[in-house]
Parts: C-alpha cells; structure tokens; sequence
C-alpha cells in the first residue's frame, strides 16, 4: 500500500511539475540497471520521448517476463493501432 501511495504522490509532483514546466522531458533510472545493448537501449528510449511527446502521458519501460509471477503485479494494456507502445489499462497487484 505504501508502495502505491508513492508512485500516486510522484505522479502528481510530476504532473504539477510538467504543467509548469511543459517542455521538459526527463526520466527516473534504477541506479543498478546494467544496459546490455545500447543500440537496442537507445531506440527503446526514442520511443518512450515519441510517445510521451504525442500522447502527453506519463510513460514507463518494462522487459518481457521469463516466467509468469504476479508477486509484483502486472500492467493490464492494449495495443495502440500502428505505435510500438501500449496504452495501460489497469495495473493489477
């Protein structure tokens, strides 16, 4: 719950901030990820600007699961016709 009440607080900072700022562009990094393909990396973070850049929403980056666990949670999404990026509909804990 308190993770929960955290990203809805960060959200609303960011947006109060971006509502301001409309410019800006910025992300949040995990300080310990290890960037295997940069080149893959790089297009991926290109994308992530595009659609934040046409969608006007806040925008995160996930991997493909190796095995099914829900001890996180999920995103429940949909494909947006023609983008390479997917519109949340629920994240499920």
């Amino acid at each position: 719950m308190r993770q929960i009440i955290f990203w809805q607080s960060l959200r609303r900072a960011i947006q109060q901030r971006v509502s301001v700022m409309r410019r800006w562009k910025f992300c949040i990094f995990a300080a310990d990820a290890y960037i295997r393909d940069e080149a893959e990396y790089t297009r991926v973070m290109k994308e992530a600007v595009r659609a934040v850049e046409e969608t006007d929403a806040l925008v995160t980056i996930g991997i493909h699961p190796t095995f099914p666990s829900t001890g996180y949670g999920y995103i429940r999404s949909v494909e947006e016709a023609g983008k390479v990026w997917r519109k949340v509909e629920e994240f499920v804990e």
